[in-house]
């Protein structure tokens, strides 16, 4: 059995900076793009291009590398790329609701709760047993997310029920796309990533079209004013997708989930610069949980993995 070569460890550590530097740019230039707390273009249209900047990148590259000689389509993969392209539609387009009210910071730090959902998914639906040290990084989780509502304002409520809810909805697609993606093989480097995202991003843009043409049909503005962040959001947005698919495939999942905790401290000094955003010291204590958790959870994923090889 041929095992699959690492990538060189100077490209590995470019490709981990930039999906880092990209998982915290995305996020931030969507706030920026705000003016009174509303977005004066169309949000339902920018992933709808952003699906189609990417099919067209995938696209050009499976024709580059031939890739559409290799085998991809049976019926239970196109099932799994339909479903991951719909989890991965929900979670980008609620992503919008959520900035309304917390910052790239915030929505980062939140975005590692996928921790907790894909534990208890796994637990639940797959039966997947949880070990003491699984069981106290979800505690922290907690922890951390109920200390950073309480350092967003001194108020009892200080966020409305929709943006929680919609981050609720967040996280639990995240993690479902992510386990979902584990079950069904599809980051085994038998697969050709680009071709494999060819048929993803083709979805993707299928579910954004019917959900740009319901806006309209509901009176927003089909396109809005369009600025020139929008245009680099949409660039950005983009490259961040076929950065993290390419973390997934060269790097592994454990890697991908470290990328989301790194990109928490950039969206947060990039915040601080852009909006002159204070961080609290209860906020800065929840930073070193959140990261703290999510490190942990990256020895003790890896360390269960490492078990499980070596019973068999």
């Amino acid at each position: 059995m041929k095992s699959s070569v690492a990538p060189p460890l100077s490209s590995g550590f470019i490709l981990f900076v930039t999906a880092t530097v990209l998982t915290a740019a995305s996020p931030t230039l969507k706030r920026y793009t705000q003016i009174d707390g509303n977005y004066t273009y169309n949000k339902n249209m920018i992933y709808l291009f952003v699906e189609l900047l990417k099919w067209l990148v995938a696209l050009c590259c499976c024709y580059r590398q031939n890739a559409f000689n290799c085998k991809l389509c049976s019926t239970s993969k196109q099932r799994a790329l339909f479903f991951t392209a719909f989890l991965a539609f929900v979670q980008n387009n609620l992503g919008f609701i959520v900035l309304l009210y917390f910052s790239a910071a915030s929505f980062q730090l939140l975005m590692n709760l996928r921790i907790v959902a894909l534990a208890v998914i796994s637990r639940l639906v797959l039966g997947f047993k949880l070990d003491v040290m699984q069981h106290l990084i979800m505690f922290l989780q907690c922890v951390g997310a109920m200390q950073h509502f309480l350092s967003l304002s001194d108020k009892a409520f200080p966020i409305p029920l929709m943006p929680c809810l919609s981050m609720l909805c967040v996280v639990t697609s995240s993690a479902l796309a992510n386990l979902h993606s584990l079950e069904c093989g599809m980051s085994k480097p038998n697969t050709h990533i680009m071709l494999q995202n060819v048929y993803v991003y083709a979805y993707g843009i299928t579910f954004n079209a019917l959900n740009w043409a319901r806006s309209i049909l509901m009176g927003d503005t089909p396109i809005g004013d369009i600025s020139w962040p929008v245009v680099v959001l949409v660039v950005v947005t983009s490259l961040y997708g076929l950065c993290i698919s390419m973390v997934h495939k060269e790097l592994g999942t454990l890697v991908g989930n470290a990328i989301g905790t790194f990109a928490i401290v950039v969206a947060a000094v990039c915040e601080y610069g852009l909006f002159q955003n204070q961080i609290s010291l209860l906020a800065f204590t929840t930073f070193i949980v959140m990261i703290v958790s999510s490190c942990a959870y990256t020895y003790a994923s890896g360390h269960a993995d490492t078990r499980r090889l070596s019973s068999h």
